[in-house]
């Protein structure tokens, strides 16, 4: 073989070795999309509480002070988008009480059941009931509380709150924000 014939080869090789390094850094970059696309995809998170009142009181923590500090994670920002209260089956009636929900840092609970209007989010006249929440109309941050407070339910009734969530990474919220 020439070395004319050499060279063209080397060309030919470095060509192709050209192609393919190209053609794996698209793929590497169109993995990275992927990635970070799922990244700001939203976790759908549903959490029951479950209580039994000892008193005319029952209330649920959500949030920093909650029990073993059940709420969003550094970096995680939640939407609330349903509450429901009741009973531990949909029909149960839960006779003569009513719910506040509230979004403090400080416990409500502390205060008899009732916080200041201004982090008054929802009511339930009567139980059982169900509230729905449009995006961005109950957000969470981390060490932000939302707290669930029943109102004169008899002694020894179960009660049980659920809470749907939208559980956001802190960047994947600020990019659905944006849009």
């Amino acid at each position: 073989m020439s070395d004319e014939e050499q060279g063209g080869l080397f060309a030919k090789m470095a060509i192709s070795l050209g192609g393919i390094h190209e053609t794996l850094g698209k793929m590497h970059k169109i993995q990275n999309s992927w990635i970070q696309r799922d990244t700001y995809r939203p976790r759908d998170l549903i959490l029951q509480l479950t209580g039994i009142s000892t008193s005319t009181t029952v209330a649920f923590t959500l949030g920093s002070t909650g029990v073993g500090g059940l709420g969003p994670e550094q970096g995680e920002i939640w939407l609330v988008r349903r509450i429901s209260v009741g009973g531990v089956t949909p029909g149960t009636t839960v006779s003569s009480s009513s719910a506040q929900v509230f979004q403090s840092p400080t416990d409500p609970n502390q205060l008899g059941g009732t916080g200041p209007t201004a982090n008054w989010v929802a009511s339930f006249s009567s139980l059982p009931g169900v509230q729905f929440f449009s995006n961005r109309q109950i957000v969470l941050k981390n060490g932000d509380n939302l707290f669930i407070s029943v109102l004169g339910p008899a002694t020894n009734q179960q009660i049980q709150a659920n809470v749907q969530i939208e559980c956001y990474n802190d960047g994947g919220y600020k990019a659905v924000v944006d849009l």
